[in-house]
């Protein structure tokens, strides 16, 4: 999954970790030599890669913006 906000271009991927696999939320500046930051998503259900990659899916649903000074805004507000 691909998201565009205002600065920011985000997607959705996942990884093994551990014993099981986490998903990824990618997000980077819309600029040349933007840097790339990872949000990780956990949780104990996360059996398979398809798993993880549809919780980061879903996170990043939740996510309403990404600012211009690359905080994470969630649609209830909270703010990372």
């Amino acid at each position: 999954m691909v998201k565009n906000f205002e600065h920011y271009v985000a997607w959705t991927d996942a990884m093994t970790y551990e014993s099981g696999y986490a998903g990824l939320i990618g997000y980077q500046r819309k600029a040349i030599d933007g840097a790339a930051y990872i949000l990780w998503v956990l949780g104990p259900n996360l059996k398979s890669e398809s798993d993880a990659e549809q919780s980061a899916e879903i996170m990043l649903d939740q996510i309403a913006d990404i600012n211009r000074f690359g905080r994470v805004v969630y649609v209830d507000g909270v703010m990372l």
